[in-house]
């Protein structure tokens, strides 16, 4: 099947304001402390879509951030942070009417953790890095991706919390040995603001069902079957990290189901009416399965990592592997964005 591409678009991005950024780590640290942040972004795309002439899209995005990490009594540690994000956009040549406007407000962890010397689980929505490389993690599968926060601000925003239980193991010598397990499905998102009409949209309004000119139109009515809730779409793994030597490494395997869907075109439906022919377009979330090693020298300051990661139970994978896109980022510059079609 055809994989659809938004072409290429130059994107403007100016910050104006931003609050500190606080890894995780450092986070937990600073119990008992409320943080935020405000920023904005302006983004303008001259040509985003196939279609011919010109698909124009100017976007102003909001964020607003709050968090706080509290600790009660010596073992239990509470963890929330919530955002909000809003949009003004000229998204006309997309499909949009007039500015488009979106706003919602979402948890970015909400959790309770137990916390002992060699033990601790925890408990909620959360976000969880599993990976050494700075933006293109091949292991780190447990959260799916916002692809527009991806590309505008980088993976560890772009992670979207999901609900979850992992319990952690302190072993002697420095060995960790951790485990997730996922109750409910949920799937990546392409933007969380006004998916539709987003110039970020893999299948968006330029693209037209016409794979062979205005003779070859079809008309496609898009079924969605997303994995249910319930013991048999349970996902889950585990990891053991630890140093050997000089030598940071660690390995991970992890079952679950495809963020993006698959899309497959069914049968033509039976019409009775003169017109395109009619068929379902299918959305369909296959599992897969997930093993990596990784290895970090320790013996230097900024020592590169290398990552063997494997997908054994996704056949079509390493043929629908999307390419980077190149990008020059900083606090007001320029980003080239560009996306090639992959075909099977």
């Amino acid at each position: 099947m055809r994989r659809f591409a938004r072409g290429a678009g130059l994107a403007l991005a100016l910050l104006l304001a931003e609050g500190p950024f606080v890894c995780a780590d450092a986070q937990s640290a600073r119990p008992d402390v409320l943080d935020g942040s405000v920023s904005a972004m302006l983004d303008v795309l001259p040509d985003v879509g196939n279609a011919p002439g010109r698909q124009h899209a100017t976007e102003l995005r909001v964020r607003v951030l709050a968090e706080r990490t509290q600790d009660v009594g010596a073992h239990l540690r509470l963890r929330g942070a919530v955002f909000v994000d809003g949009l003004v956009a000229a998204r006309r040549d997309l499909g949009g009417t007039g500015a488009t406007r979106a706003a919602i407000i979402r948890p970015n962890e909400l959790y309770a953790e137990w916390r002992t010397e060699r033990f601790d689980v925890r408990a909620g929505a959360s976000r969880l890095v599993w990976g050494r490389l700075d933006e293109f993690q091949p292991g780190d599968v447990v959260n799916p991706l916002d692809t527009t926060r991806f590309l505008l601000d980088g993976r560890s925003e772009a992670r979207l919390a999901v609900l979850m239980v992992r319990p952690r193991l302190f072993l002697p010598g420095g060995w960790v040995l951790e485990g997730v397990a996922l109750p409910r499905y949920r799937s990546g998102r392409h933007d969380q603001l006004d998916e539709t009409t987003s110039p970020f949209l893999l299948t968006g309004a330029g693209d037209a069902a016409c794979p062979a000119g205005p003779a070859s139109c079809v008309t496609l009515i898009p079924v969605r079957r997303e994995p249910g809730t319930g013991w048999h779409t349970l996902q889950g793994g585990g990891r053991v990290t630890g140093t050997i030597g000089r030598v940071d490494v660690g390995g991970s395997i992890f079952r679950g189901f495809e963020p993006f869907g698959q899309l497959t075109l069914g049968p033509a439906l039976p019409t009775f009416a003169p017109g395109p022919p009619v068929h379902n377009l299918f959305q369909t979330f296959p599992r897969f399965t997930m093993l990596a090693a990784t290895s970090r020298p320790c013996r230097a300051p900024g020592a590169c990592a290398a990552k063997r990661p494997g997908f054994p139970s996704t056949r079509c994978r390493q043929r629908h592997r999307r390419r980077p896109w190149p990008a020059v980022r900083s606090r007001l510059g320029l980003a080239w964005t560009a996306r090639r079609a992959a075909t099977a």
